[in-house]
């Protein structure tokens, strides 16, 4: 059975909207400190109360902080669309998180409809203002040419703006580039540190490039331990290369105790996660091999396995099989 290698495609069809809360006080608004109180104490539904106030008032912080929470939903029920509302509302007033988050939105179609050529210039806008992951997407755009003219010299440019930031995005697009020599000089060693450095800060696909590199020695010492703790922490955030890669090894039994039916397991997954037909099609050729050795009541137990994991639940290990018949 084949190994899958990682190099991803430049712009995925998920996105990576940012979550976290800006907690701070800003003078004049009392209504943004008692909700930032009440957040820290776990009354999120206190917390969209008092930002509420403050942000029909205007506030900033408080229309990008309603944003995030209709995006999680702590404190009202989760709603895309009202948490792009609010992130517009902020992104127009010059928030640079809003604005990164409104990008994302616009990009792939979230709380909306997906309107791509008006996402890059909010991605500029935050990229100006110094924030790394929005420095990271615009070179991302300008390597792809999906969102404005393909542009390598910028593109280089623009990662580099974002590594200063010791951004994991960052890292990882120019660590690609230095494997490549595309718009740099090749350079290995380089190309192995910033994508080290993007795995240490859990950057998904820095992490799963990485753990296929150490399961097949490619780049760097063969090492299965580092490559499955790194192919796990990418299945977990919901990678479908980690997961096939992950089916590899069970099927194998390098790094870990073979198993068919977690392999198999793995391979299915992957395939329910799979963002294009390309993919689909290699996971469903594995899954196809490794069925052919498979009796019946195996298969049936890896498919419910397989149907009911999602996203954050626990990988699937041999201790999730009940005894099975010969």
């Amino acid at each position: 059975m084949h190994t899958y290698p990682m190099m991803k495609k430049i712009f995925n069809k998920c996105c990576a909207l940012l979550i976290p809360l800006y907690l701070v006080s800003t003078p004049g608004y009392a209504d943004l400190d008692k909700g930032v109180s009440a957040y820290a104490r776990g009354n999120y539904a206190g917390a969209y109360t008092e930002w509420l106030s403050s942000a029909n008032k205007g506030e900033v912080i408080a229309q990008y902080n309603l944003g995030t929470l209709y995006l999680s939903g702590k404190g009202v029920s989760k709603d895309m669309s009202k948490a792009r509302e609010w992130f517009a509302k902020a992104a127009k007033q010059g928030h640079a998180r809003a604005q990164y988050n409104l990008a994302e939105a616009l990009r792939v179609g979230v709380g909306g409809p997906a309107l791509p050529d008006e996402a890059f210039p909010w991605y500029l806008k935050a990229a100006q203002q110094g924030l790394g992951i929005a420095q990271c997407y615009v070179g991302t755009g300008y390597e792809s040419g999906e969102l404005v003219k393909a542009d390598m010299t910028e593109a280089v440019s623009w990662y580099q703006k974002s590594v200063a930031q010791n951004d994991a995005c960052g890292e990882y697009r120019l660590g690609r580039l230095y494997f490549s020599g595309n718009g740099v000089e090749k350079s290995e060693e380089k190309a192995l540190a910033l994508l080290s450095a993007a795995a240490n800060k859990g950057w998904l696909e820095a992490e799963s490039y990485m753990g296929y590199l150490y399961m097949t020695g490619k780049r760097v010492k063969q090492d299965f331990p580092q490559a499955l703790s790194l192919l796990e922490k990418a299945a977990l955030q919901g990678d479908a290369g980690a997961f096939a890669n992950l089916s590899v090894m069970y099927t194998n039994g390098t790094g870990v105790e073979k198993n068919i039916v977690i392999a198999y397991v793995n391979i299915l997954i992957a395939h329910k996660l799979a963002e294009d037909d390309i993919d689909r099609k290699g996971y469903a050729a594995g899954r196809d091999y490794l069925a052919g050795g498979m009796s019946a009541k195996m298969i049936a137990q890896a498919d419910r396995l397989a149907n009911d994991w999602h996203a954050g639940d626990q990988l699937p290990k041999a201790a999730s099989l009940t005894t099975l018949g010969k």
